[in-house]
């Protein structure tokens, strides 16, 4: 699915594409991201419609989904020509999802107090390799420069 093609679909303008604003930097390098979209749940289903009457690839169907406890989101995934994922969300459900949990930092402490990764380490099992964004940047910016 093209630029144009998301702008008439979902109905939407791109206010500023890729960063062609002067004052904003460019990136060189490819980035893969789920990008997500907050609608209102009305929305949603005349949005899935105009998506199938145009032939684009819807890979999940309006769907509900349930957080026990929480609000149930209504989301519908389509994708680009590459597979990537774009995600329609129910603005309403998920704005209620995203608000800040008093318990969090609470829940926080206590899960890592209770984490026994040490001993996981202890038995000579690999450790996860950090890499920053910069290595990652470069790396990513040599893979997919064309050479001259």
């Amino acid at each position: 699915m093209t630029i144009r093609d998301q702008e008439n679909v979902s109905s939407l303008t791109s206010i500023d594409r890729f960063g062609n604003r002067k004052d904003s930097k460019k990136l060189p390098f490819i980035v893969y991201v789920i990008l997500s979209r907050g609608y209102f749940f009305d929305w949603l289903e005349p949005l899935e419609a105009k998506v199938k009457q145009n032939n684009h690839k819807i890979q999940t169907p309006l769907v509900k989904l349930d957080t026990p406890g929480k609000a149930t989101v209504q989301v519908v995934i389509l994708a680009d020509p590459n597979d990537h994922e774009i995600c329609f969300v129910g603005e309403e459900a998920f704005s209620e999802l995203s608000k800040m949990d008093a318990k969090a930092d609470e829940m926080l402490r206590d899960a890592m107090s209770k984490d026994d990764s040490g001993e996981w380490y202890k038995q000579g099992k690999p450790q996860a390799k950090y890499v920053s964004f910069e290595t990652s940047a470069a790396a990513a910016a040599q893979i997919f420069t064309k050479p001259k």
